[in-house]
């Protein structure tokens, strides 16, 4: 699930910028191309509900590292950015951003965006009229 979300943010980043900016989805030690865009996964909650269904909850933060000129236009990209995060779609259909917020700083652009959805849990075990025998 967490993949499909990283691979919905990657994608709605590359159809706003193009191949301009690099998007990375791992961290990355040597080679580093700039300007570029991480994507990072914070986190994961689950909550219970009744009826086997859940609500899961994605954290993620979007790094944008600046190139070679500082702060060129980073206000904008910042916006085009946060523009593009608000709904992304990805195997499970298009899902929403919550709680975002946008962080700039000299060399870079932090955006924190949480993405929730419901699911249920499928019990193949309990499914009874599958096993049921009449002699």
């Amino acid at each position: 699930m967490e993949e499909s979300i990283k691979n919905g943010i990657a994608e709605a980043l590359s159809k706003e910028f193009g191949k301009k900016y690099h998007i990375y989805t791992e961290n990355i030690e040597q080679g580093l191309k700039k300007p570029c865009f991480f994507i990072l996964l914070n986190g994961t909650r689950y909550e219970y509900m009744p009826m086997n269904r859940f609500i899961i909850e994605l954290d993620f933060t979007i790094k944008y590292m600046i190139g070679n000129k500082k702060n060129c236009g980073i206000h904008s990209i910042a916006e085009k950015a946060f523009g593009a995060l608000r709904r992304i779609e990805c195997e499970y259909g298009l899902i929403n951003a919550f709680n975002t917020e946008i962080k700039v700083f000299d060399e870079s652009v932090d955006i924190s965006v949480t993405y929730c959805m419901s699911a249920k849990f499928i019990d193949d075990k309990n499914d009874l009229m599958e096993n049921l025998s009449i002699k």
